[in-house]
């Protein structure tokens, strides 16, 4: 016996216009109209009635909470401004954070730990709309940092550079700061793809978006992490603290950068789909996870429920009241209701233009309640279900609460931005040095036994230099006193070993912490200050040295002679008596070329000082 079928005016008018278009012309002339009809009669797409977002009978609870935080907020502190952002907040918040000891309970011990919550978890929810919609890739908003400007130049202006152009590409500035392509998280990307089949999750279309659940730009910088990390802890209002504690380290980490920028972080969708996803006119809700396969729990299916959100268009920065007749929550109910009985696939804007979604594989339109499967590994669910679980409750308070729709009262707390920014730059030093450090203790673990630590020196016509060989060594001390030998005839006798080579303005010190490389193919240029001593190769200075190795070869008693009656004719000149002791006691050992200089010039009457070894 079959079940009768209902007799209504709508089922009726169906059936007539079914016949209609049956026996119309318009079935031959477009047959393709003809199995989309089919199509979407014969499909059966995963559906589940949507629940309300909050059942009736917690409404009037949350109202009595709701007011119990406001008066308690107002009286510690009159100028508390309560938001439509902190009123949805609470409508939303799992309901055990409001009984005692819960998150956000009015029951605290400390009012200032109840408002500091309180405005955590509204700044939490303007970061995440605010860097949803910033790094959609067809965004055309502006980034939230701020730019620095030369001081003594107007914002905006070019400041001047001695640098000259290599590019003649129109609109190219030379002096703009160079950034490199962000390729990070490819490689996730394309996992995301391929376990999406290429293909919009809900609309079937190829040549989609890979959208992130939570913003990748939440963690993608070292200054990002720290901004996060100052709101991250309002997370625990929308999730339970188990949950919170696991993957905490997943929003924000220090020492892990791009901690969202995953597979399990992703979903493929249709372009258009990506939009509505970014700017909260639908919500992705986890109805949870099965495991599809019983005897491999490795594998696990993520269930996502499409919904089409209400959003409204009030100041999320204006004040706001739980309390009398007539007040903000008991409106926003309201409103939320009418938008759920209405069962409203999309909404309609200025304009004729409506928000709307189709499956192309079977032409049925996408409303709220539909369901898809994502399966990928346990763990990965896991994850996914906790970034699409935060997601959903953020999203929704930002539709609801308006703050979707003023983005420009929704910016980030730039209060201690530029402190942040600072610290932010030294970690960022401080990991950069440490990868470096990484690489080169690396690059001598690979080196094989007995070979040379540094390369072949990069400059042609250069001896290899003696890798133990320091930069400075005591054996050649600027203040050490002179060796005796260098008056001496130079040894023509050949030598087991080569003499190390001249120290030359084209070898460049070594530099602790420069890996050989650096060194070896960045000399100093000319004309640059080094530690370097100076070395006068003039000719001037061969002729006098060679004077002084002949007299000292002939004559050394004589130069002792003359050193003495030169020491005599300082001290008559000069009225001090330690003066020429003083000179002779900087470094001029007897027998030295200094001292010979001195007895030299003594005798002749030169006025001019004898001069300190050079440095």
């Amino acid at each position: 016996m079959t079940a009768q079928r209902p007799n209504t005016p709508e089922v009726r008018e169906m059936h007539d216009i079914l016949d209609d278009f049956l026996r119309g012309d318009v079935v031959q002339d477009q047959p393709e109209l003809y199995h989309a009809v089919k199509a979407l009669m014969t499909a059966k797409p995963e559906y589940r009635k949507p629940i309300t977002m909050i059942p009736t009978h917690e409404v009037e609870l949350r109202r009595d909470y709701a007011v119990q935080i406001e008066k308690r907020l107002l009286i510690a502190d009159r100028n508390f401004k309560l938001t439509s952002v902190h009123l949805t907040a609470i409508m939303m918040t799992p309901l055990e954070n409001l009984e005692r000891h819960g998150y956000l309970s009015p029951r605290q011990a400390s009012v200032n730990e109840l408002a500091s919550r309180l405005t955590m978890a509204a700044d939490l929810v303007k970061r995440y709309i605010r860097h949803k919609i910033s790094s959609h890739p067809h965004s055309t908003m502006k980034s939230t940092t701020k730019k620095s400007t030369t001081k003594g130049t107007k914002p905006g202006s070019q400041a001047a550079s001695s640098r000259k152009s290599r590019s003649n590409k129109k609109g190219v500035n030379p002096d703009d700061p160079y950034f490199p392509p962000d390729d990070r998280g490819l490689d996730q990307k394309d996992l995301c793809r391929d376990r999406d089949k290429k293909r919009c999750i809900f609309t079937q279309t190829a040549q989609g978006d890979v959208a992130h659940i939570i913003p990748r730009t939440w963690n993608d910088s070292v200054e990002h992490v720290l901004l996060t990390k100052k709101v991250i802890a309002a997370a625990q209002a929308f999730m339970d603290q188990e949950t919170f504690s696991k993957y905490e380290g997943l929003f924000a980490d220090d020492n892990n950068l791009g901690t969202t920028d995953k597979h399990w972080n992703m979903l493929y969708l249709n372009k258009q789909q990506h939009w509505y996803l970014d700017h909260t006119s639908i919500g992705l809700k986890c109805l949870g996870m099965e495991y599809p396969f019983p005897e491999d729990d490795t594998k696990a299916t993520v269930l996502i429920q499409l919904n089409w959100l209400h959003r409204t268009k009030l100041n999320p920065n204006k004040a706001v009241t739980s309390q009398g007749d007539g007040n903000d929550f008991d409106k926003m109910i309201e409103g939320l209701r009418q938008f759920e009985n209405e069962r409203s696939p999309a909404r309609v804007e200025d304009g004729e233009g409506m928000f709307a979604a189709v499956r192309v594989n079977n032409h049925v339109p996408l409303i709220s309640g539909h369901v898809v499967r994502v399966t990928m590994a346990s763990e990965d669910a896991h994850k996914c279900k906790a970034m699409l679980d935060l997601s959903w409750t953020l999203g929704v308070i930002a539709a609801m609460s308006g703050a979707a729709e003023w983005l420009e009262l929704s910016h980030d707390d730039d209060d201690d931005r530029e402190e942040i920014s600072q610290m932010a730059s030294v970690d960022q030093w401080v990991q950069n040095q440490t990868q470096r450090y990484l690489m080169e203790q690396s690059h001598k673990a690979n080196l094989p036994s007995g070979a040379p630590s540094l390369p072949a020196p990069g400059a042609p016509g250069l001896p290899p230099r003696s890798p133990d060989r320091p930069a400075w060594s005591p054996d050649r001390s600027p203040s050490r006193p002179p060796d005796r030998s260098l008056s001496r005839p130079p040894d023509r006798s050949p030598s087991l070993a080569p003499a190390p080579p001249p120290r030359t303005p084209d070898r460049p010190p070594r530099t602790l912490g420069q890996s050989p490389a650096e060194r070896l193919q960045s000399p100093i240029p000319l004309g640059m200050i080094t530690n370097r001593p100076r070395q006068d190769s003039s000719p001037k200075r061969k002729l006098r040295l060679e004077l002084l190795d002949s007299r000292a070869r002939t004559s050394p008693r004589r130069g002792d002679a003359t050193r003495d009656d030169a020491t005599r004719d300082d001290a008559s000149r000069d009225p001090s008596p330690d003066k020429g002791s003083e000179k002779l006691q900087q470094g001029q050992e007897p027998g030295s070329p200094q001292a010979i200089v001195l007895q030299t010039e003594s005798r002749r009457g030169s006025p001019r000082s004898p001069r300190s070894p050079r440095k």
